[in-house]
């Protein structure tokens, strides 16, 4: 589909948040400057202490001594790395933030081999990770991180650095992108405390039950786009001002091949797809088919090799360029026409098609609204008894408790950091968290079906909802977040109907890249077997990207056998 990514902001805070999070004040950028540009050496002079690799509590003098170590102790030689990746600052800044999180995760578990491995295995194949493309890695996990900048190709002489203009170039270079980074962080906070706020007022006025109470049935239908919701009133459908930046920032992140084959290498959701188009002759043979978002043309040429008459196939970003050549390499140019462009904006030389295939879905399902132009398609080409496909994505819900990311600050090598545990819940519970869990270790309810979104006949209001759930513990745990998944159906009409799974109930090496996602609470609900956790789903696209999310979790406990509900809690996310 698009860029599987998550744009983080820092929680919300002043702006001594802001410096802290970002490693670092203006008078740092200044400091920088006056640096001795001719003897400039990030690598092996850099003067503040540097956390271990694999022992954030073990500091070393400095980043030179730190990698040094790396390398003679860990068997890792994170210069030679850097280099084969030709990481730049954006690139050693989210290096780094992913060691730093992934040793966070899995130190306790595993030893100094496993964990080394652990932390190579997604650059082993040779290729640039999608972490390298993920701006949430350019948030520092830990603060004050001295390693952050050591990776850099600037950081240390090599080919291509001639001496000592340039060096002072990059460290120019480097304050503007701090200068700019910076910036940006600030701009992310100040439009998440303004959801925030309104979010949190529109509640509290409406809290009293009334005529129009969300305890009304007929409101759960009720797309929230055509109501007041988070202080945000029906659309006019006017255009922000950076929503044109907004929409090429997006289709440009297409144009990498770090998502493409994060996509790809996903065995769950390709198969499936393959699956779909292959087994289904009476669907696909000889019929005309419309691939919206087509991306490298994977799908388009299973329908090809599948004897569809022909194909067409849009994608916005430069990656289509990439798409002509590789159908051409492999013989379907005369199979498959291939359009650059929004699908809105493209005249297709046919009137209608038979079957239309996207893989649309993003975190939380809804991330990104690329649904919207799958449905705009649909109704402008889609000939009657045709299929839109995937034709249903459910959405789930069910309670977890997670001992990881927080019970670790209580001992740290037997020592107690409740102000960093206190830190990472903060950030926890202030945007949702997109990742792998293990549902047999984690999970204390059954799930519930809260939403199901019906690609073959639903419209684009039904994007922005009200929906009710509730689960029951099969266990008694504490649960510290609401975890959410979805299912991929495809069904109607089908000789073969395939489904598949986004959710943590199935092995690690089969899960997907979507992940789940988890709404962390801001005070765990102790349960015992047979409570329960009802409540509501609120979803409304932001006001300044539509293609993000706000997320309102409206929930409240009931004890076992008890008739009265407990105090109804409301907790907001923001998915950028």
């Amino acid at each position: 589909q698009g860029p599987r990514q998550v744009v983080t902001t820092p929680p919300a805070g002043g702006m001594s948040d802001i410096d802290s999070e970002a490693g670092g004040s203006s008078d740092d950028s200044a400091e920088l400057v006056d640096a001795q540009d001719g003897d400039w050496d990030w690598g092996e002079q850099e003067s503040s202490a540097t956390r271990d690799v694999l022992y954030h509590e073990i500091e070393h003098e400095s980043t030179g001594a730190c990698l040094d170590h790396c390398a003679s102790k860990y068997g890792w030689d994170l210069r030679e790395f850097a280099k084969r990746l030709q990481l730049d600052i954006y690139g050693s800044i989210r290096v780094v933030n992913y060691l730093r999180k992934e040793v966070l995760a899995n130190r306790a578990q595993l030893d100094d081999i496993a964990l080394t491995k652990h932390l190579q295995h997604p650059f082993i194949n040779g290729t640039r990770p999608a972490l390298l493309e993920d701006d949430s890695f350019l948030f520092p996990v830990l603060e004050d991180d001295a390693l952050l900048s050591a990776l850099s190709q600037e950081s240390f002489d090599g080919p291509g650095h001639a001496g000592v203009s340039e060096a002072t170039d990059g460290v120019s270079a480097l304050r503007m992108q701090n200068e700019e980074l910076r910036s940006q962080l600030i701009a992310q906070q100040a439009l998440l405390e303004d959801a925030k706020t309104s979010l949190i007022a529109n509640l509290q006025d409406s809290s009293a039950p009334d005529e129009h109470s969300s305890s009304d049935s007929d409101d759960i239908d009720t797309p929230s786009a055509q109501r007041s919701f988070g202080g945000k009133q029906k659309r006019t459908g006017g255009k922000s001002k950076n929503f044109e930046a907004n929409e090429q920032s997006y289709f440009d992140s297409y144009a990498k091949t770090g998502i493409h084959h994060e996509m790809l290498s996903d065995h769950t959701r390709t198969e499936s797809y393959r699956l779909f188009l292959q087994e289904n002759p009476s669907l696909i043979k000889d019929k005309i088919v419309l691939d919206v978002g087509c991306g490298t043309g994977i799908l388009s040429m299973f329908a090809a090799q599948a004897g569809a008459k022909h194909v067409y196939a849009i994608d916005m970003s430069d990656i289509l360029t990439d798409a002509r050549e590789i159908v051409r390499k492999n013989g379907f140019a005369d199979k498959i026409t291939l359009f650059q462009g929004k699908v809105e904006d493209i005249k297709l030389p046919v009137e209608q098609v038979d079957v239309i295939v996207s893989e649309w879905m993003g975190y939380f399902l809804l991330y990104e609204s690329m649904l919207d132009s799958v449905i705009w398609a649909r109704d402008k080409y889609l000939a009657p008894g045709g299929v839109c496909m995937p034709d249903h994505t459910p959405m789930f819900i069910s309670a977890i408790q997670d001992d990881v990311r927080l019970n670790f600050w209580d001992n740290v090598y037997g020592f107690q950091m409740p102000n960093i545990k206190e830190k990472v819940h903060r950030q926890l519970t202030s945007e949702p968290v997109v990742d792998h869990y293990n549902g047999e270790q984690c999970q204390l309810s059954d799930s519930c079906m809260f939403r199901n979104v019906d690609c073959q006949n639903g419209s684009v209001a039904d994007l922005e909802f009200i929906a009710d759930f509730q689960v029951v513990a099969h266990k008694s745990g504490k649960c510290d977040a609401m975890l959410t998944w979805f299912d991929t159906i495809f069904r109607e009409k089908c000789d073969r109907e395939v489904v598949f799974t986004t959710g943590p109930h199935v092995p690690h090496e089969k899960q997907t890249h979507w992940k789940q996602t988890a709404l962390y609470l801001a005070e765990p609900v102790m349960l015992e077997e047979g409570d329960s956790i009802s409540g509501k789903v609120h979803c409304h696209r932001r006001k300044e990207n539509a293609r993000h999310l706000d997320i309102l979790l409206e929930y409240a406990h009931t004890k076992k056998g008890s008739t009265v509900r407990g105090e109804n809690k409301f907790q907001n996310y923001a998915l950028y």
